[in-house]
């Protein structure tokens, strides 16, 4: 009979410790890493694929405020900025944010570019 107890013991404190390891807390928003040009693309992909359609749309578009907001107007964009931005010209500017912390960065920007809007 006591043996029965403790395989009966053991076998509940093993459930309830796999039931414990398989119960995971939610994470933490991906942020961007602006260290390192690799470890910027690396964390730039892993967000952009974390996204909906919709929302890599939203981050991608965020990337032009964002960088030609420095210039406070349009037309005084470098054109040579204007042939090839993109996110790796902004790195700088979003380490450490979150998808949401970087599309308020790009509304908040002087130059103005029509972000898609979420449904």
């Amino acid at each position: 009979m006591q043996i029965r107890r403790s395989r009966v013991a053991t076998i509940a404190v093993s459930v309830l410790w796999l039931a414990g390891c398989a119960h995971t807390s939610p994470s933490a928003p991906l942020r961007i890493d602006g260290s390192s040009p690799a470890a910027f693309q690396a964390s730039w992909d892993r967000m952009h694929r974390s996204l909906t359609r919709e929302q890599q749309a939203q981050l991608d578009v965020a990337v032009l405020p964002i960088a030609f907001g420095p210039y406070k107007s349009f037309t005084k964009v470098p054109p040579a900025l204007l042939a090839g931005v993109g996110p790796k010209d902004i790195r700088s500017r979003i380490d450490g944010m979150t998808f949401e912390e970087i599309l308020a960065l790009a509304r908040s920007e002087p130059v103005k570019v029509s972000l898609p809007e979420s449904q």
